[in-house]
């Protein structure tokens, strides 16, 4: 921004923000979204995570989003008292500013007309309260259809489908076994990955394999073998296990408002082990998932899910 942002804001806002909202969520320099409903009131402190959470099955408001007129208003004000001395300088300095200001002006064009879009092909009546984060979470269980993003619609412009939200949307309807691999011991994750393969081909079960890892070995060699591993660029990696990560702590902030206990909800447990096993720091070789059809059955390291493996037939 050419201009301080907190200038062309109230200060009884910024102390509304600091005092009612900062406290409460913002921890370790996270970033925030706080959500306030037409009157200005607060309705969640931090809606990101049920943003990233259930983005696509929610939907702003009724309302549309402006042209930006007065945006380009105070920009091309900013921008003549900046350079009133610099025309003496620089020959096409008119020129240069107006091809920056038709290019702002086009980015908030092609963002208004996206989010206008957004609003008019919604179907959900779903908005960014904390009373909705409960109310979709009454609603989910622990199951695998809860790690993909199944709810992007294809005309949301912000986000798509990416190859596992796929999967897992197809897989779970068609009630296959289904094997989720992660981890950075590429050795076992492709022993793991052959043994699927010889299963299938001895017993004639159409149990489907992914590798979901971040690891370049493992996914070219789980490529080679089933097909089926997240793509080479981290984009797909980085979204799914960031909304995992969004999923937790949405969670956590609907267990803490509903009395429940941590330690006995399955979804919370579920998506702990997930992050825990994926960490960065962590020091587990090779971790499999296992469903049927939408179900967990299991979720382990993988020496002790080759043992499953080995038994498969029995």
């Amino acid at each position: 921004m050419l201009w301080d942002p907190c200038k062309r804001i109230t200060f009884q806002f910024i102390r509304f923000v600091k005092e009612r909202c900062v406290p409460s969520f913002h921890s370790a320099g996270e970033p925030i979204a706080i959500s306030l409903d037409t009157r200005g009131r607060l309705v969640h402190t931090n809606a990101l995570h049920m943003i990233l959470m259930w983005r696509g099955d929610l939907a702003f408001d009724t309302l549309t989003v402006g042209s930006g007129n007065h945006i380009i208003s105070l920009l091309q004000k900013e921008l003549s008292e900046m350079t009133l001395d610099v025309g003496s300088v620089i020959d096409d300095i008119e020129e240069r500013k107006c091809d920056l200001v038709n290019r702002i002006g086009n980015t908030i064009d092609v963002w208004r007309i996206a989010i206008n879009t957004r609003i008019q092909y919604s179907d959900s009546s779903y908005n960014y309260t904390s009373k909705n984060e409960e109310m979709l979470w009454n609603k989910e269980t622990w199951n695998l259809k809860l790690l993909g993003n199944d709810k992007v619609r294809p005309y949301w412009p912000l986000t798509k489908k990416y190859d596992i939200d796929k999967w897992i949307a197809n897989w779970t309807a068609m009630k296959y076994d289904i094997f989720l691999c992660g981890g950075n011991d590429a050795k076992c994750i492709q022993e793991f990955a052959t043994k699927v393969k010889e299963v299938n081909s001895e017993i004639q079960l159409d149990i489907k394999f992914a590798y979901i890892g971040n690891n370049k070995k493992a996914k070219s060699l789980v490529k080679n073998i089933s097909g089926y591993a997240l793509t080479s660029n981290n984009a797909e990696y980085l979204w799914f296990w960031t909304r995992l990560r969004s999923a937790l702590l949405s969670r956590i902030n609907y267990l803490n408002k509903t009395g429940r206990i941590e330690d006995e909800d399955k979804i919370y447990l579920g998506l702990q082990k997930l992050l825990a096993y994926e960490a960065k720091s962590t020091t587990f070789g090779a971790w499999v998932l296992l469903s049927k059809g939408e179900e967990v059955v299991a979720c382990d390291l993988g020496d002790k899910m080759m043992r499953v493996m080995n038994a498969y037939q029995k």
